[in-house]
């Protein structure tokens, strides 16, 4: 793997329900820290998970932040690159616009799955 030298990076926070949904839901497969976005397994039954515990609405609200995150990096100039310290990871302006695109998808498909019973979850269910 190599480093990508931006001239300008958006040092990116996430909002709280996103990085709640991130942390709660998609990290399973290990933490950030460690293995970076690899920790995560995006799987829109992982929403499901989240409308269960938390309802349709926290979702669409996560979605609604997805979105606004989308917008200020479709902004940025194309020279820039973003990086993540929550998720342990860097990007070009390209990959970073390909990641978010990719969650929104997940979370907007698993906003059309519905709510699974918290019993038929096999995996963790969120933030306590």
């Amino acid at each position: 793997m190599f480093s990508v030298s931006h001239s300008k990076t958006l040092h990116l926070k996430l909002p709280s329900e996103t990085s709640s949904l991130l942390s709660g839901y998609f990290m399973v497969n290990c933490v950030p820290g460690c293995c970076g976005l690899d920790a995560y397994d995006f799987d829109p039954i992982y929403v499901s998970h989240a409308i269960a515990k938390h309802g349709k609405e926290w979702v669409e609200q996560t979605l609604a932040e997805l979105q606004q995150i989308k917008v200020e990096i479709d902004t940025l100039p194309d020279d820039w690159g973003v990086d993540s310290s929550e998720m342990n990871a860097c990007w070009s302006k390209k990959e970073a616009q390909d990641l978010f695109d990719l969650l929104a998808g997940v979370v907007t498909q698993g906003l059309g799955v519905g709510a699974v019973r918290p019993d038929q979850s096999h995996q963790r269910h969120g933030p306590a």
